[in-house]
């Protein structure tokens, strides 16, 4: 997640097993990757995860109050 978003630490939680795990927020996609591109998914995002999916990216969620919305 980290190589892709913004996130913000939440805390931790408690798990049913008593292990604690740190929770994050994800905030926004990282700027480096948001460059958009006609059919709407920003060109850094679909280089990076082709690199670690190895297969294309056919769906990327609209962003509010991203530029590329506004002009609709």
């Amino acid at each position: 997640m980290k190589d892709f978003f913004n996130c913000e630490h939440r805390g931790k939680i408690s798990t049913k097993e008593k292990k604690e795990y740190d929770m994050y927020f994800v905030r926004d996609i990282l700027p480096t990757l948001n460059t958009r591109l006609e059919q709407g998914i920003p060109a850094g995002f679909q280089r990076r995860y082709r690199t670690y999916f190895r297969q294309d990216l056919s769906h990327f969620p609209d962003i509010p109050g991203d530029e590329a919305d506004q002009s609709a």
